[in-house]
């Protein structure tokens, strides 16, 4: 009985080590970077709006005025 508990603790204990080594060759020591967001285009987009709306405005220019809005705005 004894000799079957410890060759069970033996194989148990092998598929652990087993486990963590594979666990490791599998995750990356290093960091990925980070992937690049566009809010900053998005932003300098969005606040350009304004701008060209009284630019447009201004003069009198109302097919640029109308340009800048949606097709379903209202």
């Amino acid at each position: 009985m004894k000799t079957i508990r410890a060759l069970s603790l033996v194989i148990w204990y092998a598929a652990l080590v087993q486990g963590q080594v594979a666990l490791a060759q599998t995750t990356s020591p290093t960091l990925a970077p980070a992937p690049t967001c566009a809010v900053n285009v998005d932003e300098q987009a969005i606040r350009q709006i304004p701008e060209q709306w009284k630019d447009s405005y201004n003069p009198g220019d109302a097919a640029k005025v109308g340009a800048l809005y949606a097709e379903d705005a209202y």
